[in-house]
């Protein structure tokens, strides 16, 4: 996902007002990821080069968390842009919860 992320946001970065720095930390950021997960699935694989692929891969996800989170809803990106990033569109209908709040107090009731 971040691969294809690193491709959109190349195209679109500067439409999305995303700066081209944060554009290239994402790449950097991918690759050193890509990077310790081949060094952790190659005949070299220790408790220590796990944990480094590991941190690779969470600090990958905070970043992308982050663009997600603060660039990808100002400005509001349509449902074709989302799904181009592989996120699924936001859910415009409405969950009645009232109505399973009412199933599960008469299941404890009885």
């Amino acid at each position: 996902m971040a691969k294809s992320w690193v491709t959109v946001l190349t195209a679109k970065g500067a439409q999305w007002e995303i700066l081209p720095l944060e554009v290239t930390i994402l790449n950097n950021k991918t690759t050193t990821a890509q990077e310790a997960l081949n060094l952790a699935m190659s005949g070299n694989r220790s408790p220590v080069i796990t944990a480094q692929a590991n941190a690779a891969f969470h600090t990958l996800i905070d970043y992308m968390r982050f663009i997600k989170n603060r660039k990808f809803f100002v400005p509001p990106l349509t449902n074709v842009d989302l799904v181009s990033l592989g996120l699924r569109p936001r859910d415009t209908i409405i969950t009645p919860a009232q109505k399973h709040f009412v199933l599960l107090s008469l299941e404890f009731a009885a």
